[in-house]
């Protein structure tokens, strides 16, 4: 484990943090006995800003929301504020369940009198988007719990279910939305339901084709093709169509599905043998058909199928081009790798030569072949001939750009407009810097007034960071919050950056959290910021570790067919990922940070380390106790520590055995920046999806083995964590290297090597320790040597 993520003892890394802000008055002291009556005797309501210190998006609320000044006075002439640390204060984590606080951040209204919540947002919005949805809390009428109530006693009219619908949206409950929707049409006749009031609602809520609302339109399909709607009958068999491939595509690209629903599954497929032919039926049955053969490994009846499908022409190109992906990239998977990759080989250049045109849809069907015919030729070694595949791939690509301009087909089949960021920054080209690697971590060059600075590109941090030396020097414009937080002296700061400039990428006007330029990060890394989600996120970013650069795209590589779910996270990237346990995979969501330089895979709790381990998800495991620190959660400390190896971890296609795991990190499993040694990663934030492409010799690292790492805290060196048997009998957390053969260990500078290089470089035999309570002891070398 790389030495700058083992926490320092008693400092906790604030690169996420930001403070509440002093627009909304918040009540110093955090009881909620005494706001309830402090909010009865003034006649105003409660406003409960719930948060943890690691939330992104709360201190972004903090510091860019509550501070303003319209939405201060507003808040205070109708609420008394309280803000309560769901995981810390004894009144956050009391009511946390009681409120439904199920994500972060969630802003909750509650009625002094009843104590009952009257209304809730979840997430973070800006300043309109707060107000708003606090106005429609003082409206008796709008509050959350008078429209549960008028559901509840039985009012079903679609303008009120449309606002309740939306009520709960803001609020955060999904699963109720499911329950309300599903109670709601399931309760409608076929006579209701074809109308021009509910066929947009069908659209907009239903997706499953076994639900009792499509079956209905299934089954009455020539009462919904007369609703006078424009496009009507195109509508509905766009409906049942999409309904029926999404649900094919899920059972196929997820061979355990059909497993683990086995019920819906057996269904799904008798639905298919009843509903009429048509394109949909022939594409739904394709992709189970096609999937079935991939899962018994008969490879030549695959390829002889999918033979036949692109000679039929049965999809439209998009789609065709996500089958066509998904399914040449099994042929590396099965056992006879070698002869299915040949033949796949075979077909694709037998493909490429009948391939012709100059049109934009030509020219992408060429570069969606050449990509193909690049990933298998990775699969099996041929690095030469993989390289040029992909510059054939790269030709197509640039001649397409070139055809399509601004619109470029996507897999979906609808045309996709080249993406914009939110701040309306349109990229004319592709913006591609290089990085320096830094104790596991990137770092790229940065330039504000002419000057240039180093900062830490960090895809979890949930806003941009600056130092108060780079502050001073460029006179930024700032504001103090009044608040303080920990890792930073005095208060919370923010800056106001009018311009940024990475590479040729130009950002401007963006705020910034101030961190003192002492902070151990900053110090170890020596950089004077970190890049973070709100300027990472507008972008198309592509991680190249081979070639150290990090490209700014306004739209994705359109020879890209194959894309996994990407979605966001309190504003950090949360990647659709698998693992592999005893005879199964299982899909799981992990956030992707480039700022962890840990060199291992982090799993948050001891708990889920232990039920993975008896899954058979993680084995060589080693038990230890101490600290474990993260760029994003800062400090978790624990009676145990685990680390051990990952069974098999799936990025996209591609298997990886003998992950390094550890426990760390904060409410998912973390993929360490480390993780693009293993291939190129294509994060399209304005879509919600990423790809990863693996590197032909790309293999998985070994884990640190190391039974004692230590950190400098204020000029000493402090043991952080302590693994295996024989150094936990003799050592503890929050002990003191004190001296090495007898030699003082003064003024230790953050940059330390860990306690093992030390011994090493003074070729030392004994190690003198300090415990919690002050006495010393010399403990020999070896304890601390892998």
């Amino acid at each position: 484990m790389n030495r700058l993520f083992i926490i320092v003892l008693f400092w906790v890394m604030g690169l996420n943090a930001l403070a509440q802000t002093q627009g909304i008055a918040f009540e110093p002291v955090r009881s909620w006995k005494k706001v309830v009556e402090k909010a009865r005797k003034e006649s105003k309501l409660v406003f409960v800003d719930c948060y943890a210190d690691w939330c992104g998006p709360c201190k972004q609320l903090a510091s860019q929301v509550f501070t303003r000044k319209e939405v201060g006075d507003f808040f205070n002439s109708h609420f008394v504020s309280i803000q309560l640390n769901v995981e810390k204060d004894a009144d956050g984590k009391a009511n946390a369940t009681k409120w439904g606080v199920a994500s972060l951040p969630t802003l909750v209204f509650v009625d002094p009198e009843t104590e009952q919540i009257i209304g809730k947002l979840v997430g973070a919005g800006d300043a309109d988007w707060l107000v708003n949805g606090a106005k429609a809390v003082l409206d008796p009428a709008k509050r959350l719990d008078a429209l549960a109530a008028r559901y509840n006693a039985g009012e079903r009219e679609p303008s009120f279910l449309l606002e309740f619908i939306k009520a709960l949206g803001n609020a955060g409950m999904k699963a109720e939305i499911q329950q309300v929707v599903k109670e709601w049409l399931d309760g409608l006749s076929v006579d209701q339901l074809a109308t021009p009031t509910m066929w947009p609602i069908i659209m907009q809520f239903e997706n499953d084709p076994l639900s009792k609302t499509l079956l209905t339109v299934r089954d009455h399909i020539d009462r919904f093709y007369a609703i006078p709607l424009d496009n009507q009958r195109a509508m509905v068999d766009a409906t049942l169509t999409g309904a029926m491939v999404q649900t094919a595509i899920e059972f196929s690209t997820n061979p355990n599905l059909a497993i683990y629903e086995q019920d819906r599954f057996n269904a799904f497929v008798d639905y298919l043998d009843q509903a009429k032919e048509g394109p949909g039926k022939t594409m739904a049955a394709v992709w189970l058909n096609t999937s079935q053969l991939s899962r018994q490994g008969d490879w030549k009846q695959m390829l002889d199928a999918m033979r036949e499908v692109e000679k039929e022409n049965i999809f439209p190109p998009q789609l065709f081009g996500q089958y066509f992906s998904f399914f040449m990239q099994t042929l590396t998977q099965v056992k006879e790798q070698k002869a299915a990759v040949e033949a796949g080989l075979k077909w694709l250049d037998e493909l490429i030569a009948r391939a012709s045109g100059s049109d934009a849809m030509s020219y992408q069907t060429r570069a969606m072949m050449y990509a193909g015919k690049a990933s298998l030729l990775q699969a099996v070694g041929k690095a030469g001939e993989m390289k040029k595949a992909q510059k054939e791939m790269e030709k197509y690509v640039n001649l397409l750009k070139e055809t399509a301009g601004a619109q470029v087909p996507t897999q979906g089949g609808v045309p996709e407009t080249a993406v914009t960021s939110r701040n309306n920054i349109r990229l004319e080209r592709d913006v591609t810097l290089n990085y320096e690697f830094r104790q596991g971590v990137p770092v790229v060059k940065v330039v504000i007034n002419g000057h240039t600075y180093y900062f830490l590109f960090d895809t979890c941090a949930g806003i941009t960071c600056v130092s108060d030396k780079l502050v001073n020097t460029e006179k930024l414009a700032y504001q103090q919050t009044g608040n303080s937080m920990q890792g930073m002296d005095g208060q919370v700061v923010m800056a106001e950056v009018p311009e940024l400039l990475l590479g040729e990428l130009t950002v401007k006007n963006k705020q910034a959290a101030v961190m003192s330029e002492h902070n151990p990060v900053f110090q170890h890394l020596d950089v004077d910021g970190t890049i973070g989600a709100n300027i990472i996120n507008d972008y198309v970013v592509t991680i190249d570790s081979r070639a150290r650069t990090i490209t700014f795209s306004s739209r994705a590589d359109v020879s890209i067919t194959r894309w996994n779910k990407l979605e966001l996270w309190n504003n950090v990237p949360l990647l659709s990922i698998r693992v592999k346990g005893k005879g199964e995979i299982h899909d799981v969501p992990a956030l992707f940070d480039t700022g962890n330089g840990t060199g291992a895979i982090g799993l948050p709790s001891v708990e889920g380390f232990e039920q993975w381990t008896q899954a058979g998800i993680i084995g060589n495991v080693e038990e230890g106790t101490g600290f474990i620190g993260t760029m994003v959660g800062g400090m978790v400390k624990t009676d145990k520590l685990y680390r051990g190896e990952m069974t098999g971890l799936y990025l996209g296609d591609s298997a990886f055995e003998k992950m390094p795991i550890i426990t760390g990190g904060v409410g998912y499993l973390l993929l360490c920046f480390k993780t693009t040694d293993l291939g190129k990663f294509v994060l399209d934030y304005p879509n919600g999806r990423y790809h990863f492409e693996p590197y032909a010799d790309a293999a998985v690292w070994a884990g640190d083995r190391r039974p004692v790492m230590t950190g400098a805290d204020n000029g000493e060196l402090k043991i952080a964590a302590v693994w295996g048997k024989e150094a936990c009998k003799k050592l503890a957390p929050q002990w003191t290297v004190v001296a090495l053969d007898g030699k003082m260990l003064e003024h230790v500078a953050l940059d330390t090597p860990n306690i093992d290089e030390l011994i090493r470089e003074y070729g030392a035999k004994t190690v003198m320790v300090r415990d919690t309570e002050g006495k010393e002891r010399e403990v020999g070398a070896e304890v601390f040597l892998p």
